[in-house]
């Protein structure tokens, strides 16, 4: 490893350079000078520590650059540097240094590398890391400003929205002069996932005196209203227990709060016939849905084969039971009426004949009639 020479090797060192014939021209005292300035005695600044390792001199022989290199021994590195490197204050540094008078001719600059003292390190001045730090500051912001400008100046686009909104289907039910009963039970004009409603007003609800066979039955209006957006395809009416697990539609049970009951089944004896009107005047018939007259504009009246049974097994979804009447089980079809909102008009009648007899005391049937619209 390179080490700092001592003065008596640097006059050894000088006047055996001196003897040289190839370095006679590089003067004792210009050699002493430059090792002079790399121990401090001559320091740019005037302290007499020079902390860097690598210090910077001007100066060279007539007649051979080499001839500098020689004055040292070979462990120590001395390399040629153009002048331009050297700093301003290094070379002014030199020339204060040199004696006058005693100046020589220089042609080639060069910068002497000379190796710190064993065990010291250079160390970067905090002015150094400071300006590294800004430098990376810099350089990272305009990448960022830059970045994501890199893609061409001209473009164009197009784009095609995707938009699907769905209509509705909503029934209303209202029993002669009451509260419309809507299809949903969610509130808040909020449909749920099953869009039906059993708890809407009763059509009769007969019962006591009233209920004697052969008592006249006032049949309740019903209007029917196709409310939403979606055009209905299908409307029709069917059959539906009151009773969840109930089977057939019609259940026949014993009137609550009666002590006796005859026990025998109402529904099949209970009379029925459905008709349809054009208007809320529910005068001027248009078709005849259920009962005698079946088919028609108009029905013709009760009769024994039109019954609550006959209907709640006949008339129920996915019935494959033979009709009394003969028509086509299942739901009863109804047509679509016009107008905004679609409107239809209905009255359902009802007569316990005066030849029932005694079984049916104490009974009390129960069925729902569901009017359904599909898209």
């Amino acid at each position: 490893m390179a080490h700092m020479m001592t003065r008596s090797e640097i006059a050894r060192t000088a006047l055996s350079a001196h003897a040289a014939p190839a370095a006679r021209s590089v003067p004792v005292r210009l050699i002493r000078r430059v090792v002079d300035v790399f121990q401090g005695r001559h320091s740019p600044n005037g302290r007499r520590a020079v902390p860097a390792r690598v210090v910077m001199v001007r100066a060279q022989a007539v007649a051979d650059p080499a001839a500098v290199a020689a004055v040292a021994r070979p462990r120590v590195p001395v390399r040629l540097i153009p002048r331009h490197h050297q700093g301003p204050d290094v070379q002014a540094a030199m020339a204060a240094s040199l004696p006058a008078g005693r100046a020589i001719p220089l042609r080639v600059p060069l910068r002497v590398a000379w190796p710190a003292a064993p065990g010291r390190t250079r160390k970067r001045s905090t002015a150094f890391y400071y300006q590294l730090a800004i430098s990376a500051l810099l350089v990272g912001a305009v990448i960022t400003v830059l970045g994501p400008a890199t893609f061409a100046t001209f473009s164009s686009a197009v784009t095609n929205s995707a938009v699907f909104s769905t209509g509705t289907l909503v029934l209303g039910d209202t029993v002669n002069s009451g509260t419309e009963c809507l299809s949903f039970t969610g509130g808040a004009n909020t449909i749920d996932s099953q869009n039906s409603n059993a708890a809407c007003d009763t059509t009769w609800a007969v019962a006591g005196t009233s209920a004697e066979p052969g008592q006249p039955i006032t049949a309740p209006q019903i209007t029917v209203v196709l409310h939403g957006s979606l055009t209905t395809s299908t409307f029709s009416l069917y059959a539906r227990p009151l009773a969840v697990a109930a089977n057939p539609a019609c259940n026949s049970t014993t009137t609550a709060g009666e002590t006796y009951s005859g026990g025998s089944n109402i529904c099949n004896v209970l009379q029925i016939y459905i008709q349809q009107y054009t208007s809320n005047t529910f005068s001027t018939p248009l078709a005849c849905l259920y009962g005698a007259g079946i088919g028609g504009a108009t029905c013709t009246g009760f009769d024994a084969t039109h019954t609550l049974t006959d209907f709640g097994s006949c008339h129920k979804p996915a019935s494959n039971i033979a009709c009394a009447g003969g028509e086509a089980s299942g739901p009863l079809t109804i047509a679509v009426p016009a107008g905004s909102p679609p409107t239809s008009y209905f009255k359902v009648f009802a007569n316990l004949p005066l030849n029932v007899g005694n079984g049916y005391q104490g009974q009390s049937a129960g069925l729902g009639f569901t009017w359904n619209i599909a898209q």
